[in-house]
């Protein structure tokens, strides 16, 4: 049987009254207890608060009693010239209640004139801690112990005006004894004590059972901690320790004070039991009225609930119209309030899902979303007319791989977990197929879609038909392929015209003919290296390059490519130092070409009297070779394009007329055909490092 909300809150209200009579003296006891024992840890922390703002008060007061005292012309006289004024100028200060104790001592520690029986004149205080910092000319402020009382002291040096010769010291004297304490305990509202030193001073009103039992514990509280301690007679007291510091003045042997209050436990039981009482009638009051109120609270709270059934159903039109109490009626308007928000949320969601559906279907670009587990979950129109599908139920569920040529599968797997561990990919080159078995040419770009806890949610793909740019591309292949091969044969015939020439074939030539002869010879030569490496980077693109395979000997290729470049070298230095026999497989003729177009690209860059490094060395089961130049260096945001086919990076106008740069893209290809890598270091003034691996001859 399920009983009504009216009849639930009358039991409870009965069983919460009978409940609250057996356990409200007892909780009220334990609670008005805690309460008197905070009361008395606030009074007692306040106090040691307020004694410290007093006691750096007083300080400052002694110091600025002490500052005017030094602005005393006659102090000075009397010092250098009248001693004998001395005395009556102390007692004269003193008359004016600036300290209860002053004293002047010459710049030997000596005691020239006192106020008081001590110290008496020529003393020596040389010893004493504020005396000698003040004949050290440092101000000196700090408690001392003297006459059988406790002081606060300032000793000051007294210099000649004008100069830092120290003529004296001047020391003041406040008397902190047992009439001061009396009225600390009577301005704090708490009993006061000060121990220092093996000395202590107690307000009059603490217990003797108390002093005995806190002489031996002091020391080893933590300041500003409340501690509580019994004594006979069912008394508790309540104190706390703190040490003076006087503000920013360092003190070697800091005095404690320990503050402390008296808690009375029959007290406690008799204010406890009093509202205890009060407690049980207002609780017996209020279960009443509670009673009486529950008929006006339980109608509008049911009519509550049934709107919000509604809303929970999707009816945001609706409002509730809830009349009661005051709290009620906020509530309704919460509620209605609520549903206000949640209907503008609800447009604005729908707004933004539009704005993103319309974006999405107007791409450009085909983009793919996928899951986690590489299923496609998202396609745009671009993407279906890109691949020749329909309707985007063809490839949604499907995994990612229907998308890409089936050669594609691996290169596309290592990406896949390449995005899952890096966050993104750019443009990377790739190849889709479409639904017919075409291959289309793309530049892909992914990054990790993720929520707000920032825990990965899916994958983002987005690929940019790249067919008439690769259709542009072997175009101009083409046309270089054809262009160098109709080159070749003519700079052929005029090489070896020249070649003849030069060999008298013809007659005999001048010096002056000899020298343009050796210059055609060279130009012609160059020439017909740029279009051989022109030929070989055309067949590198369209893979009818081939190698040569076997094992090939480092160090020889290295000497005889020096050989060949030995022309270049000029004023310039080459570190090479093998280090041993060092065997790589591969095409010995290309490996060479490699070698020569990376050290003729060092020495073109290297100045006059600069060196170019050569560096083998095995590379677990690789070998890595590096060319370093001390040329101008390559700016770090230019680096990802020397590898790029005619882009010259790092030269003037000048030295661009000697290439076309293709070198570096050629290379590229080659090292990569040999199964290596090769990586650029530079930076702007640090010179340039090429990095190349091939594989080791096992």
């Amino acid at each position: 049987m399920r009983w009504s909300l009216r009849t639930q809150l009358v039991g409870v209200s009965v069983a919460l009254l009978v409940l609250l009579t057996v356990g409200a003296l007892h909780v009220v006891y334990y609670r008005v207890g805690q309460q008197v024992r905070r009361q008395a840890a606030t009074q007692v922390q306040a106090a040691a608060q307020v004694l410290t703002t007093i006691f750096d008060r007083t300080a400052e007061q002694l110091r600025g009693r002490g500052r005017v005292l030094l602005e005393l012309p006659s102090l000075r006289a009397a010092l250098t010239e009248r001693p004998e004024d001395l005395e009556p100028l102390l007692q004269e200060v003193k008359a004016v209640r600036a300290a209860n104790l002053l004293w002047a001592t010459d710049a030997q520690g000596r005691i020239l004139a006192s106020t008081g029986e001590y110290p008496a004149p020529g003393h020596d205080l040389v010893a004493h801690p504020l005396v000698s910092q003040a004949l050290a000319g440092q101000p000196a402020l700090g408690f001392d112990w003297f006459l059988e009382d406790w002081w606060l002291t300032l000793s000051l040096p007294v210099t000649e005006e004008g100069t830092a010769q120290l003529l004296g010291t001047i020391t003041l004297g406040l008397l902190l004894g047992e009439a001061y304490l009396t009225r600390l305990a009577e301005l704090l509202g708490t009993e006061v004590a000060f121990f220092w030193q093996g000395h202590v001073f107690w307000s009059p009103q603490w217990p003797a059972a108390a002093r005995d039992l806190l002489a031996g514990r002091v020391e080893s509280a933590a300041p500003g901690a409340p501690q509580e301690l019994v004594l006979p007679g069912q008394q508790r007291l309540l104190w706390v320790t703190q040490q003076l510091s006087l503000g920013a003045d360092p003190l070697p042997a800091r005095p404690r004070t320990v503050l402390g209050t008296a808690l009375n436990e029959s007290v406690i039981f008799e204010t406890a039991r009093a509202i205890g009482w009060v407690a049980l009638a207002v609780i017996s009051l209020g279960t009443f009225l509670l009673i009486g109120a529950i008929r006006s609270l339980t109608q509008p709270l049911k009519t509550l609930v049934a709107d919000s059934q509604r809303v929970s159903r999707g009816e945001l039109t609706h409002t509730t119209r809830v009349h009661g109490a005051r709290e009620i009626a906020e509530l309704a308007a919460s509620f209605n309030h609520m549903l206000g928000r949640l209907r503008e949320s609800r447009e604005s969601l729908l707004q933004e899902k539009l704005y993103t559906d319309r974006l999405i279907q107007q791409m450009l670009n085909s983009l793919v979303v996928a899951d986690m587990e590489g299923y496609i979950q998202v396609v745009n129109p671009a993407t279906l007319e890109l691949l020749g599908y329909e309707r985007e139920g063809e490839l949604i569920g499907q995994p990612l791989s229907v998308l890409f040529a089936k050669d594609r599968s691996p290169v596309e797997g290592a990406r896949w977990h390449a995005l899952l561990q890096q966050g993104s990919v750019r443009n990377a080159e790739s190849a889709y197929r479409t639904k017919h078995g075409q291959i289309r040419p793309v530049l892909v770009s992914g990054a990790v879609l993720r929520g707000d806890d920032n825990q990965p949610q899916g994958v983002i793909w987005v690929a940019q038909d790249i067919t008439e740019r690769k259709q542009l591309d072997h175009l101009k292949d083409a046309f270089i392929s054809t262009v160098s091969h109709e080159l070749r044969t003519p700079l052929t015939s005029i090489q070896e015209s020249v070649s003849l020439i030069e060999d008298g074939v013809l007659g005999p030539t001048t010096a002056e003919q000899r020298q343009f002869l050796a210059v055609a010879h060279q130009e012609t030569h160059r020439m017909r290296q740029l279009v051989d490496d022109l030929l070989d980077l055309s067949a590198l693109a369209s893979g009818r390059l081939i190698l040569e395979w076997g094992v090939v000997d480092v160090h020889a290729v290295l000497q005889e490519t020096l050989q060949h470049v030995a022309a270049l070298v000029g004023t310039r230095r080459i570190l090479y130092h093998p280090t041993g026999l060092i065997r790589v497989r591969g095409d010995r003729e290309r490996i060479s070409q490699i070698v020569r177009h990376l050290l003729q690209n060092a020495l073109q860059f290297t100045p006059a009297e600069g060196a170019v490094t050569l560096t083998v060395q095995p590379q677990g089961g690789m070998v890595a070779l590096s060319v370093q130049d001390q040329g101008p260096g390559i700016a770090k945001e230019d680096l990802h394009q020397v590898f790029d086919q005619f882009v010259q990076l790092g030269r003037t106008e000048e030295e661009r007329s000697g290439g076309v740069g293709v070198g570096l893209t050629l290379c590229k290809g080659l090292v990569e055909l040999h199964g290596g890598t090769i990586t650029i270091v530079s930076d702007i003034g640090q010179g340039t490092t090429v990095t190349l691996t091939l594989p080791a001859a096992s």
